[in-house]
């Protein structure tokens, strides 16, 4: 058994390698992949080829092969989305000896390897492959810490407006580790001024605004307006890997907004709304607004030490808090975006 991916310290802060990502086995044994976090996880063969056809973003979330399939090299396996509940756990049997090699297709970078040997060769034990997928959750945990220290915690002026730099990433032997959180989450801009989300990170997110309501198109496809006055706005899937194009990441590697008329516009990364990623434009008159640093603290807490919770738009702050004090409860927040707890798994299934 191996573990794909583990939790960081910190809010919403993910370690996405395999844990560990090199493993040995002999013929005839059983590899099981599993998901403890809160970030889904695939696993997929390749053998040297592209990734199946029938693999889009409506099928990403089904594996290939069933859930159970034995493996010899000649054809590509895919577990589909591999998350906490053990009826999705990846149990893969190894029949012939040899090197196989594999990806989480959803972590650009996320890779590993399935070394099989002739019956009666040494392997490590169970015990053994705990103890390498410990020392890559330590190792893991030390570099969140690193990229949350070193992240930037405020959007930066250009010559049209903000700048809102991509989510923490940092990248590390076998894969990367982000934390899904907008930095700054709150930004305060004047009239007129035009706010740029980057997403040039393998980590996928999107910038939806809703207005208040269900969704009225799809998230994971950019919106063409260029201005925003209300209603539903979204920049599609942000992100950029090498050899992944629009197939994958349909917004490319930015998303702007220009904002008119003052008021305060609250958004959310639709892959990540049910771990707390959301963010607020507050839009004052003309000449007026500044990049507000964000609530974010090292530890993804925010000042005070509580995480960032969504809110109703009521409570007059832009739909962020800073306690957990009269928060909306998870699932009250993602029925307000008019997603039901299934329909988030699905979106984000379709990074």
């Amino acid at each position: 058994m191996a573990l794909a991916g583990g939790d960081g310290p910190g809010q919403a802060a993910y370690i996405n390698v395999f844990e560990p990502s090199s493993l040995i086995v002999t013929e005839g044994d059983s590899v099981q992949w599993r998901v403890t976090s809160g970030e889904p996880h695939t696993v997929l063969f390749l053998n040297n080829q592209p990734p199946p056809k029938e693999i889009n973003l409506d099928t990403l979330e089904n594996p290939i092969g069933g859930l159970n399939p034995s493996y010899d090299g000649t054809k590509q396996i895919y577990s589909g989305f591999i998350v906490p509940d053990p009826k999705t756990n990846y149990t893969v049997k190894f029949t012939k000896a040899g090197n196989y090699p594999f990806i989480c297709l959803i972590h650009p970078g996320m890779d590993g390897s399935v070394t099989v040997l002739s019956p009666g060769l040494f392997v490590p034990t169970q015990a053994q492959i705990d103890a390498d997928g410990k020392k890559v959750q330590a190792a893991g945990e030390a570099a969140v810490r690193r990229m949350i220290a070193a992240a930037p915690t405020a959007a930066t002026r250009s010559a049209s407006g903000w700048i809102v730099p991509a989510s923490p990433y940092l990248p590390v032997p076998g894969g990367f580790v982000a934390q899904n959180v907008f930095t700054p989450a709150r930004l305060s801009i004047g009239a007129g001024d035009t706010v740029t989300w980057m997403g040039d990170i393998p980590q996928a997110h999107t910038v939806t605004f809703t207005g208040g309501g269900p969704p009225a198109g799809d998230p994971t496809q950019p919106t063409k307006a260029k201005s925003y006055t209300g209603g539903f706005a979204s920049s599609g899937l942000l992100g950029k890997a090498p050899g992944v194009g629009p197939e994958l990441f349909t917004g490319g590697t930015s998303f702007s907004l220009t904002f008119p008329n003052p008021g305060t516009y609250t958004y959310i990364c639709i892959l990540h709304i049910d771990q707390g990623m959301a963010g607020v434009v507050e839009v004052g008159a003309p000449g007026t607004g500044g990049a507000a640093p964000s609530p974010a603290a090292p530890g993804g807490a925010l000042a005070g030490g509580a995480p960032i919770v969504v809110r109703p738009p009521a409570t007059g702050d832009g739909g962020l808090a800073g306690s957990t004090a009269a928060a909306w409860p998870l699932a009250l927040a993602v029925a307000f975006a008019g997603i039901a707890t299934l329909g988030v798994m699905r979106a984000r299934a379709r990074i």
